[in-house]
């Protein structure tokens, strides 16, 4: 299956149906479009560092409660499955938008790993400013989620440490429906390419242990 973009059903979906339509829909016709997208990135990613990878869906008992999915790019070396708390270029998607990019959810085992190596926040400046990426942590408060910018890998972090368990983010964000053309278009599939080749330096680095 060639992936040929999103389709405004598939925000909507997380929107206005009941739980096992909302499953259904997501298990039988989003997740074969995100797969597709996620082995072509995978191949070209894969391509473009010479290191082996792989792409993983969402799993685990998100059927509990579909508030959203993703699809990841990983080293073959990743033993786990589709776990957030562990370093990951992920395409993340809900009913109000898409974030692509490194993303890693904070303030567990892993990321006290991550942060710990040297040389993090320098990459992730570099990265960002290279790949015109914005360097942000999804934050949740009261049951609300916004993406909170940053404009230095320094300080993100440091934000991360007072924030807790949210997400820290170095890719891009499209708003639904404002960005409609780009991701239910084929168009997507470069955009997203040119965000993971940005930002595999950071991936790179909280996986390895080491620059790319």
């Amino acid at each position: 299956m060639a992936f040929e973009g999103l389709c405004p059903e598939d925000f909507q979906a997380f929107l206005d149906r009941p739980l096992g339509a909302r499953v259904e829909y997501i298990r039988d016709r989003l997740h074969p479009r995100l797969r597709a997208l996620g082995q072509e990135l995978a191949a070209r990613l894969e391509s473009r560092t010479g290191v082996e990878l792989r792409c993983q869906l969402r799993s685990g008992r998100w059927h509990r409660n579909p508030w959203a999915t993703w699809v990841s790019v990983v080293a073959a070396a990743e033993t786990e499955r589709s776990d957030p708390n562990r370093p990951r270029l992920s395409v993340f998607m809900d009913g109000d938008e898409v974030i692509a990019g490194y993303c890693q959810s904070i303030w567990r085992k892993r990321w006290r790993e991550v942060v710990r190596r040297k040389g993090l926040a320098e990459v992730i400046d570099e990265v960002a400013k290279k790949g015109r990426l914005k360097i942000g942590i999804a934050h949740w408060e009261e049951g609300v989620r916004r993406t909170i910018q940053y404009r230095s890998g320094k300080r993100a972090l440091e934000a991360a440490a007072e924030l807790g368990q949210d997400f820290f983010v170095v890719g891009r964000t499209y708003l639904w429906p404002d960005k409609e053309p780009l991701v239910c278009s084929a168009r997507f599939l470069e955009e997203v390419d040119a965000v993971f080749a940005a930002a595999w330096p950071v991936y790179h680095l909280a996986f390895f242990g080491e620059r790319a």
